[in-house]
């Protein structure tokens, strides 16, 4: 599944919800959008939107697969652990991305899921792992 430079520029909306973007933020969005084939100028796109802030409300109007409002969704949920915490304003930028997307509960939690399973050690993502990611929300909807 390959995403394009708009997604990943909406996902650091999800990054910037708690008003800061720290390194291992941007590294883990920017990851993302590496291991997808991001490069170039779609690539910079991506590292000037961990450096402005990008609001969740240019996801209205992307065409998406469901497949991809999932994966979209577990990046999401993926980098709001960047950090090591959570904070009440992520958690509820997840909820309106989930809205934007028009993904269910169950599919929402569903990605939710898939991205905990990628986690590395104490928590932090695992880098390299948003290809483990795609995987694992693809064994998801297919069961």
């Amino acid at each position: 599944m390959n995403l394009g430079r708009d997604v990943f520029v909406a996902l650091s909306a999800v990054i910037w919800a708690d008003g800061e973007v720290t390194e291992n933020e941007a590294e883990a969005l920017l990851s993302a959008a590496r291991a997808n084939g991001l490069a170039g100028s779609d690539l910079a796109a991506v590292e000037r939107a961990t450096r402005v802030r990008t609001d969740v409300d240019v996801l209205v109007g992307l065409a998406l697969s469901p497949e991809e409002q999932s994966f979209v969704y577990g990046i999401a949920a993926w980098l709001t652990c960047a950090d090591g915490k959570v904070t009440h304003e992520e958690l509820a930028l997840l909820d309106k991305l989930g809205d934007a997307l028009g993904l269910s509960a169950g599919d929402r939690d569903a990605a939710a899921s898939a991205a905990v399973a990628t986690m590395g050690d104490h928590g932090a993502p695992a880098r390299h792992d948003v290809l483990a990611l795609a995987d694992q929300l693809r064994s998801a909807a297919e069961a």
